[in-house]
């Protein structure tokens, strides 16, 4: 991610690259979601956490960023942050909970490039100002 750009561009790569990733690693994806809501291991559970904690900061400052630079309104950043981190892996690991809900082989977000783009959407929905 090009620290240059600004924050909407920022947030853009993040997407792009941390979809990305979930997309490659839907397996994974899948097991650590499962053994985050499990937690039967401490250690299993502090790993996932210190990840998920360092995304969670990225996306943070990003917003603060923006909201710094004028490309934001005014948001609850926690609020916002969680919505990302949960809802990006939510949608890109292509857990049976979303491929049940929709009617997927015929879903347009089948295609990641309409995924990125309608998350996009979504998120500077809740962040542009006006």
């Amino acid at each position: 991610m090009d620290n240059s750009k600004p924050a909407d561009k920022k947030l853009d790569a993040f997407l792009e690259i941390y979809g990305s990733y979930i997309d490659s690693h839907r397996s994974l994806h899948r097991l650590l979601s499962r053994e985050i809501n499990l937690l039967h291991h401490d250690s299993i559970k502090e790993v996932i956490t210190q990840a998920t904690r360092k995304n969670y900061e990225l996306i943070k400052n990003i917003i603060l960023e923006g909201m710094a630079e004028g490309l934001f309104k005014t948001v609850n950043v926690d609020v916002v942050t969680l919505n990302i981190i949960a809802f990006v892996p939510r949608i890109f690991s292509g857990t049976p909970f979303i491929t049940d809900l929709l009617d997927w082989q015929e879903s347009e977000l089948r295609d990641k490039q309409t995924v990125y783009t309608e998350l996009k959407d979504y998120f500077y929905t809740i962040l542009r100002k006006g």
